[in-house]
């Protein structure tokens, strides 16, 4: 054997991590191991580990748990293949046919990063900057190579079978010698824990055979075909009961699978999550923050962007307002004078209409970086939300990334909570749905974008309410892939809406402008069946939300006054049941909320839910009710939201009281224009 041989040690693991068929040989420890056999006849990736780092590392691996005579896996080819996927040149769809399978690969690196073996691998060979790289794009990269797997392959490697996480397996924030710039990944399993029955009841057509799902469709198809017999024989009035109560409980089923999506398999929570390590920076950004009359929180807002831990000459930052918006300017000014740089401006227009959309493009056609983003003028963003942007972007070569925003002020009001575990939902899971099918409505802030992708289309429509969710639509209509992310670290935090009447407004203002996007018509150059479906079954929630609150009282009046039959009285129970999992799940969601961000759940908070989840769904109901007569009678000004920085600590900076204007004022101007 020639010197320049690399030594390979064959390390035997269980079968339930390998899923390899037994043999005669038994089962070692990677302590025990000393077989050495030679290197393959084909040569090594540049990626992979040299004699003296794996040397380094096979003291480090865990002991085995014997369970018999089972074959396994050469733990030095896992650690190459791992290697492999951090290159630059990785594609999940030609993986080398002589590196481990895959599903295989996945389920090493998965368990050597919840039992703090990675974590010793890193601190033993901290100078492998590919090991660092791993974290990041091998996470990125394992739904698509479990989407390439068969179902019993997949199964096979007991993906679900994995340990939770336990508190120190964290990557050490430190720098690396190349730029390489890392943080602490300080979420782990423990957080989502609660939901994993639910996970396990969704992913049990995983494991259904051909065979037993050929059956259970036949079943299906045969109770489906029996109650269209049985109601056909109905009268009219049973037979509307019967037709609502299924379209209805079909809807709110589809909606807890939203909701509990990226809960399926805790590998998507995982890839939801932003970078370990971050990229040297490269891109420039724009920050646009659209003001109007939010003198309370502006200047805080314009400290904390400028503040964010990435190069002041590779950041700009517009703040856009009308011109007789002279309280906004005045504190925005403020803290442009205490920054003193020529990099943060106040860019103002004088046309109308006076809203968001108009800003932006006044904001975009006045700028010049790379990348485009929008924060709100309440907006606490993370520091390191363009580090994030920039390693995505270059690494994963997308044009936009919608990172996560959080209401954090949960406690103010009754209706807080519910409305904070909407946001929570919809960014931690409903948008991965989105965006696996290709039709994303994104959210106004904390939203990512090349400049060239928004010259494409023309910028924002000016007279749509929601014009971020019609900006997605219009992108996804290109085929451009766009990238969700969210953890606790990258998110931006806001404050919900002070009042009832405020949060009704608010409501009013989106759900106006789903209908207008619907009645628009941006979703029908979606390419696929599949999105234009879901398009249509997003934009149009507001009509059975609407239709849902108006159902109440006749829903009273037919259980006391109406003699159905027994079986129409069963169904038409069922959207109530699923009302009710919906707020189990909301609640179960809480829980999950206020650990991942170090707040108490008290039992009083459970108490207030069980209260006031019915009120909340009520105050839905209305605002849906208001937007679709407001747009039957094309009143489309923009009812603005007060903000008054109350997810913010307070005392940390203060505002000129004599510049302020009361925000209520501005509804009153924009209904006179």
């Amino acid at each position: 054997m020639t010197g320049d041989q690399p030594i390979q040690r064959k390390i035997i693991f269980p079968k339930a991590m390998t899923g390899d068929q037994p043999t005669n040989r038994s089962t070692l420890t990677a302590r025990q191991a000393v077989a050495v056999i030679p290197e393959h006849e084909r040569k090594s990736y540049p990626t992979g580990l040299t004699d003296a780092q794996w040397q380094q590392i096979v003291p480090l691996l865990p002991p085995a748990e014997p369970k018999g005579r089972q074959d396994g896996v050469e733990l030095r080819e896992v650690l190459d293949a791992i290697l492999y996927v951090a290159g630059d040149r990785y594609d999940w769809r030609s993986f080398p046919h002589d590196l481990p399978p895959m599903s295989t690969v996945y389920s090493y690196f998965r368990q050597w990063r919840l039992d703090g073996t990675w974590q010793k691998m890193l601190d033993a060979l901290h100078l492998n900057v590919n090991l660092y790289k791993v974290n990041y794009r091998f996470i990125m990269t394992w739904q698509k190579m479990l989407d390439a797997l068969p179902p019993k392959e997949y199964e096979a490697n007991g993906h679900e079978e994995l340990p939770a996480a336990t508190p120190g397996n964290a990557v050490s924030g430190e720098p690396v010698s190349n730029g390489h710039i890392l943080e602490r990944d300080d979420v782990h399993d423990q957080e989502f824990r609660p939901f994993a029955p639910f996970r396990h009841a969704l992913s049990a057509s995983k494991i259904l055979t051909r065979k037993q799902a050929a059956v259970l469709s036949t079943i299906i198809l045969g109770c489906g075909l029996g109650l269209l017999f049985y109601a056909m024989k109905l009268s009219m009035i049973p037979f509307t009961v019967l037709l609502i109560s299924l379209v209805f409980f079909a809807q709110s089923i589809f909606s807890l699978y939203l909701m509990l999506y990226s809960w399926e398999h805790p590998e998507r929570l995982e890839a939801s999550r932003g970078p370990c390590s971050f990229l040297p920076p490269q891109l420039s950004f724009t920050a646009l923050l659209p003001a109007r009359h939010e003198e309370a929180v502006i200047y805080e807002t314009i400290k904390r962007v400028w503040a964010a831990n990435y190069p002041s000459d590779l950041l700009e930052i517009a703040v856009i307002c009308h011109i007789d918006d002279t309280g906004t300017i005045a504190e925005a000014q403020r803290a442009i004078r205490e920054i003193g740089s020529s990099r943060v401006r106040v860019e103002t227009f004088c046309t109308p209409p006076i809203n968001k959309p108009h800003g932006l493009n006044v904001g975009f056609q006045r700028t010049s970086n790379q990348v485009v983003t929008i924060f709100d003028a309440e907006d606490d963003m993370d520091s390191n939300i363009f580090n994030v942007v920039n390693t995505v972007m270059l690494e994963e070569k997308v044009g936009i990334l919608q990172a996560g925003v959080q209401l954090m002020n949960f406690r103010d009001h009754w209706f807080a909570i519910h409305n904070c575990m909407e946001y929570f939902f919809w960014f931690k899971s409903r948008l991965h749905f989105h965006a696996k099918v290709g039709m994303i409505p994104l959210g106004g802030n904390t939203v990512f974008f090349r400049r060239d992708l928004i010259e494409r289309i023309g910028g924002w429509d000016e007279h749509c309410l929601t014009e971020d969710a019609e900006i997605g639509l219009r992108l996804s209509g290109l085929g451009e892939p766009i990238r969700v992310i969210y953890d606790k670290q990258h998110i931006s935090r806001e404050e919900t809406p002070p009042t009832v009447a405020s949060f009704i407004r608010q409501r009013t203002r989106w759900q106006q402008g789903f209908l207008q996007v619907l009645r628009k018509g941006s979703w029908l150059a979606l390419p696929r069946l599949s999105q234009r479906l879901l398009a249509v079954f997003t934009l149009s929630y507001p009509f059975l939300q609407a239709f849902l609150t108006l159902l109440w009282l006749p829903a009273i009046i037919a259980v006391l006054w109406l003699k159905l039959p027994v079986v129409v009285v069963m169904i038409s129970f069922l959207p109530l049941y699923a009302l009710f999992l919906q707020f189990l799940f909301t609640v179960v969601g809480a829980f999950t909320f206020t650990s991942a961000y170090g707040f108490a759940f008290p039992l009083f908070m459970l108490i207030s839910m069980t209260i006031t989840f019915l009120p909340y769904q009520f105050l839905l109901g209305i605002s849906a009710l208001r937007a679709i007569y407001r747009e039957l009678h094309q009143m489309h000004n923009w009812e603005k939201t007060e903000h008054a920085g109350a997810h913010r600590k307070p005392g940390i900076v203060s505002f000129n009281s004599q510049t302020a204007i009361d925000a209520a004022t501005y509804d009153q101007e924009v209904a006179i224009r």
